[in-house]
């Protein structure tokens, strides 16, 4: 977002900020649509859902407003869900 600001200053461009993330708030179904997956673990009959993402930081305000937990998903941690 810094970046973004000063970027907007150095075009005299006015910078918008976006609402805050609430419960029922549309953005999950487009995050979800485009990085979302589900898997279903038919032994324990268990459905997981899990949106993936390179900086961990968007999925953290996720979880602190839906719950459930970030993983890191490869041993480098270049990428969570």
């Amino acid at each position: 977002m810094k970046q973004f600001s000063n970027l907007c200053l150095l075009y005299n461009i006015e910078m918008k900020v976006s609402p805050s993330l609430f419960y029922k708030s549309a953005y999950l179904s487009g995050l979800f649509d485009s990085d979302g997956s589900i898997y279903i673990n038919i032994k324990s009959n268990q459905v997981f859902l899990t949106i993936s993402q390179k900086k961990r930081e968007l999925l953290d305000i996720l979880q602190t407003i839906y719950g459930g937990k970030v993983y890191s998903a490869n041993k480098q941690k270049s990428a969570y869900k």
